[in-house]
């Protein structure tokens, strides 16, 4: 393996330095960043395989990992801090999608004639449920519906709620009751963003 190979799958002291700021600046649970923080230790100098350093991390962990970097990377501007974050989320690059399905159930409680201490619901107002299977990789952005890419989903926060859930822990089912309005709003953008016909 000639030098170039070699450092090619060489992680430094400095992106690791850059891992540990990441994970203390993110939002992921705490249980799982400390795991990591754990995993990469301040006074480790170095992993010789860069792979290696990723691979063995579980989907919640490197999910985890994943979104930190990217995180991080909205909030740094530094030179060389954007180099190594840009080497590392190569690294980390889903290779192979974990799949997740979650079964999504929407109730319509009517529009609120009342008020919110004191609700009183039109029933007149009520829509059909609306369900339907959210198809997520938990380690990166890929967003499904029947096995089909659907990009715009990352756009809509309904979706992605469940997606940031989904991706720590399998969550095989959502049920949700709203209110009228924003109940055909919600259904307006998650059949804009799954590629479902408006009836």
């Amino acid at each position: 393996m000639s030098s170039v190979e070699k450092e090619d799958n060489f992680l430094d002291f400095s992106e690791i330095k850059t891992i540990r700021n990441a994970l203390e600046s993110c939002s992921v649970p705490s249980e799982i960043r400390d795991l990591l923080l754990e995993k990469y230790p301040a006074n480790k100098e170095f992993f010789y395989e860069s792979e290696w350093a990723f691979d063995d991390l579980h989907v919640a962990a490197k999910h985890a990992l994943r979104k930190a970097l990217v995180e991080y990377s909205e909030q740094t501007s530094s030179g060389k801090e954007t180099d190594n974050l840009e080497n590392l989320l190569a690294e980390i690059e889903c290779k192979e999608h974990v799949i997740r399905s979650t079964y999504v159930v929407l109730s319509d409680i009517g529009e609120n004639t009342g008020t919110d201490f004191k609700p009183m619901f039109d029933a007149s107002k009520i829509s059909e449920p609306f369900e339907f299977d959210f198809e997520y990789c938990a380690v990166c952005d890929v967003r499904q519906y029947k096995g089909e890419l659907t990009p715009d989903a990352v756009d809509v926060k309904f979706l992605e709620d469940i997606a940031e859930l989904g991706s720590y822990r399998v969550i095989s089912e959502i049920k949700e009751s709203m209110e009228h309005s924003e109940f055909e709003q919600t259904v307006k953008e998650i059949k804009e963003a799954l590629g479902i016909k408006q009836v």
